[in-house]
């Protein structure tokens, strides 16, 4: 409950550092509403991360000392969302009796792996292919 109490200060001190017209004061705005209906929304997190880096690279990597905790504070979501969709993804295609389909999963997947730069790519990989032997020896 106090790390939520924590996040939520620093949305607030983010929040009031950002002039009106700044488009990051309204990602920020829209994520503490999403927050207060859900503390552990990952979702959430994943994009206030995604926005927080798209507002450093329009302002060339200089920001406010506020943004920079609020990011430090939310900067793994986004890799650990991430993971746990693509895992959802592979056990749901081993689970169906329909190849097509699981074939379908794991090319959509493995776009997701390979073009992210998750911080565990290694253990994906190895799974994602764990996965493939198990779907095509049985």
């Amino acid at each position: 409950m106090e790390k939520g109490n924590q996040l939520m200060e620093k949305l607030s001190k983010a929040y009031a550092t950002l002039p009106n017209n700044e488009p990051l004061k309204a990602d920020i705005f829209a994520v503490t509403q999403d927050l207060e209906k859900n503390e552990n929304d990952q979702l959430a997190h994943t994009k206030l991360a995604h926005a927080i880096s798209q507002h450093l690279l329009t302002h060339h990597l200089k920001t406010e000392s506020e943004i920079t905790a609020l990011y430090n504070e939310v900067a793994d979501s986004p890799e650990k969302y991430k993971g746990n969709a693509a895992l959802a993804i592979m056990l749901g295609a081993y689970f169906t009796p329909n190849k097509k389909a699981a074939l379908n999963g794991f090319f959509h997947l493995s776009k997701l792996i390979f073009s992210e730069h998750l911080t565990n790519q290694k253990c994906y990989h190895k799974l994602f292919r764990q996965l493939l032997r198990c779907l095509f020896h049985h």
